[in-house]
């Protein structure tokens, strides 16, 4: 990984925040390369080109320091964020001729291609497809997952409002204003104590062998690679439901006290659960951990782009079987779906929204030791079955404004999809959820060959999950 001691003439902003340093070497260590977020675009007038997209991120870049950021000493201690005196959108701005129907293999392609140090590019990249699909894949330290959401927010809304531009600069080069900050670290904006149950799980979690754990019971695909193996194998599987269909599936959510992500979380344990049965694997449990936004505490908007996440593990006994129909039984999985488990999971992140943020504040007991932490987890058993990221609702605010007073040549988002290449250290199945400003849901599946699943499991899984959710919209 290329991090030369200077990048170009940019200055030292601050000393990269605990949870941003943690993805930062994780990166760094070639252990992942980012997240990314896709949405298609429609308008009256046709394509999205050069000139309208150079204008529109202009305003981005132009507003969103983490936009115009580089790294320097990204595999220490305490790395450096850099900030860039100046952009240049040609090299970070690629138009394909490719359509949506390509869309699955461009987010593999463009996961697959991790980000650079001690360059003068930013740690971002933007694909635009024939049929206005742009992609905005970036480094996890940048933002979270929300931070895709809230690119594409403002994207949407600069699109809508190019009209009251007064300077019609479309050069792709943007010169930073030497006045924008760049936000604070999430410890530097919110208490990251760690009470003392947290911490004892944390720790018990990450130090104490998994051979002494419950988790050592868990079934979690295969196990974590050795450093040599760097191919990433990603393979990436979307599927989307239409606004109709994604208000059926809220409705019966609702009816039976869940939510989408306890839903789509429970989902996953039967699903796998009946796939361990089918392969005759043997176990009983699985893994899963789930995200959660920090905003809520820190008072950030959904639209603004950095990094302020945390996550809960847990392990999962899997559900029994159906005691009506065959173990491949679509309809019997429908019939006996555990409501009760997932209306107890929705419970739960509802009433432990404060202790699971702590988990992010036990990153200082590792006390800035991110590599030997990573490198002590190659070749040992992975963590984690089944992770799961919600991104949550397109948000209702200004950009709908703008919207509604561009009138009928506005622009607007029919579709959205998010998904991750943390697929080395990462769930061996993982699944992005996101919904765009049309309604329409977009479930995004993600999964390496070499390091966590066999193609063959791995696309069943994905081919009984989507079926269980069209089977259970049909029937209502």
């Amino acid at each position: 990984m290329s991090d030369r001691t200077s990048v170009g003439n940019g200055k030292v902003l601050r000393k990269a925040g605990l949870l941003e340093s943690y993805h930062i070497v994780r990166v760094g260590c070639d252990l992942d390369t980012g997240v990314l977020v896709s949405a298609r675009y429609t308008h009256p007038s046709g394509r999205l080109d050069k000139e309208t997209m150079y204008l529109a991120l202009r305003v981005l870049v132009q507003n969103n320091r983490g936009l115009s950021v580089q790294v320097r000493d990204g595999l220490s201690s305490k790395p450096l964020w850099i900030g860039l005196d100046s952009v240049d959108l040609s090299r970070i701005v690629h138009f394909h001729e490719e359509t949506s129907e390509h869309l699955q293999t461009i987010h593999e392609s463009y996961l697959a291609k991790p980000f650079q140090y001690g360059t003068q590019d930013p740690l971002w990249r933007v694909a635009v497809l024939s049929d206005n699909n742009v992609l905005f894949m970036f480094h996890h330290a940048v933002g979270d997952g929300q931070s895709g959401l809230g690119f594409h927010v403002q994207l949407l809304f600069a699109l809508n409002t190019l009209s009251q531009i007064q300077t019609k600069d479309t050069s792709p080069i943007v010169e930073i204003p030497p006045s924008l900050a760049f936000t604070l670290p999430v410890e530097k904006l919110m208490d990251l104590s760690v009470g003392f149950p947290v911490f004892w799980r944390v720790i018990r979690d990450t130090f104490v062998p998994v051979k002494f754990r419950k988790a050592n019971r868990a079934w979690t695909g295969k196990k974590i690679p050795k450093l040599e193996n760097k191919s990433f194998a990603l393979h990436v599987r979307l599927f989307e439901l239409s606004s109709e269909e994604a208000e059926i599936l809220l409705r019966i959510c609702r009816q039976n006290k869940s939510t989408f992500t306890a839903f789509f979380h429970t989902l996953g344990i039967v699903v796998m659960g009946d796939l361990i049965r089918m392969f005759n694997l043997g176990y009983k449990f699985i893994t899963t951990d789930f995200a959660i936004s920090l905003r809520r505490f820190t008072g950030k908007p959904i639209e603004a782009i950095c990094d302020e996440a945390s996550a809960w593990f847990m392990v999962q006994p899997i559900a029994k079987q159906p005691a009506k129909g065959s173990a491949d039984d679509i309809q019997a999985v429908v019939d006996n779906f555990p409501w009760e488990d997932s209306a107890s999971f929705a419970s739960f992140m509802k009433n432990n929204l404060s202790k699971i943020s702590q988990v992010t504040g036990c990153i200082k007991f590792l006390f800035r030791n991110f590599t030997g932490h990573y490198k002590g987890m190659l070749g040992k058993k992975r963590g984690t079955t089944f992770s799961l990221s919600n991104l949550g609702r397109f948000p209702d605010n200004n950009t709908n404004a703008a919207v509604t007073e561009s009138g009928d040549s506005a622009w607007h988002m029919d579709s959205m999809f998010f998904s991750q290449c943390d697929v080395v250290l990462g769930g061996a199945m993982t699944l992005g959820v996101s919904t765009a400003e049309s309604g329409s849901v977009g479930l995004a599946f993600s999964w390496s060959t070499n390091h966590g699943l066999d193609d063959d499991f791995a696309e069943k899984f994905v081919e009984r999950y989507c079926a269980v959710i069209k089977a259970m919209i049909a029937q209502k």
